[in-house]
């Protein structure tokens, strides 16, 4: 059925959780401390039909949000994650409230998540077999390097 177990259970959509006045101000401050560009350190990965998942990569938040934004409001996709590869951030406490069992915060994501068991992963290149590890459905990090953030 596709390469990951799926959950009956799903985490908020991005757009569910921008219906927050404060999630929705969280996302649109510029993260501190925001990461060295080398490279591209933000990706956005958005969800376009139940399982087919799209990345691009941008040298800044700034140079991200754009295209967060054109997605979010684009109905033909399902959800979008702003992804953070070089810098965790712990949840603030004015966002607290978004939180819900059985979600967790993902330090990359800035955002609930759910951490599963994956074959395949769109933010991963190859099979990741040899991982028995659970890993957040939007960025790949694995649980137990994310809950220690």
């Amino acid at each position: 059925m596709g390469s990951r177990t799926i959950s009956a259970v799903k985490p908020p959509t991005i757009r569910e959780l921008l219906d927050d006045p404060a999630y929705r101000r969280f996302m649109k401050q510029l993260p501190s401390p925001e990461p060295k560009a080398i490279g591209l350190p933000w990706f956005v990965y958005a969800q376009k039909g139940q399982l087919q998942w799209r990345g691009k990569g941008f040298v800044t938040y700034a140079d991200a949000w754009p295209t967060f934004v054109k997605v979010v409001r684009n109905d033909a996709y399902v959800d979008v994650a702003l992804v953070s590869k070089r810098v965790l951030y712990k949840m603030p406490p004015e966002i607290a409230h978004i939180m819900s069992w059985p979600f967790e915060w993902c330090p990359r994501c800035r955002r609930p998540t759910m951490y599963e068991l994956f074959k395949r992963h769109h933010a991963m290149r190859g099979n990741i077999f040899a991982s028995r590890a659970a890993r957040c459905v939007f960025c790949a990090i694995k649980w137990d390097f994310a809950v220690t953030a």
